[in-house]
C-alpha cells in the first residue's frame, strides 16, 4: 500500500506504508522490504526477526503477516 506524500509540495510521490506499523518510513521505498504486494519497514522487519514469543508484540506481528498471507 502506498500514500502521497503529505509534504506540502505538490509533487506526485507516492510513499509505502508499512502493513505491520500502518506508517511510512523515513527513508521512503528504500527503508523495508516487499513481499508479495506488500511493504514491511525495516523497523518492524527488525521485530520479526528478534520479537520473542512471550511479547505481546509477537501476537500483532503473527496477526499482520497472516492478513498478509491471506490476501496472496
Amino acid at each position: 500500500m502506498f500514500v502521497r506524500a503529505k509534504d506540502g509540495r505538490r509533487d506526485r510521490r507516492l510513499l509505502p506504508l508499512c502493513i505491520i506499523c500502518n506508517s511510512t518510513p523515513p527513508g521512503g521505498l528504500r527503508d523495508g522490504i516487499y513481499l508479495e504486494k506488500a511493504f514491511i519497514c525495516s523497523i518492524c522487519e527488525q521485530e520479526i526477526l528478534f520479537t520473542q514469543r512471550q511479547e505481546k508484540r509477537y501476537g500483532e506481528i503473527v496477526r499482520a503477516l497472516k492478513r498478509l498471507w491471506s490476501n496472496v
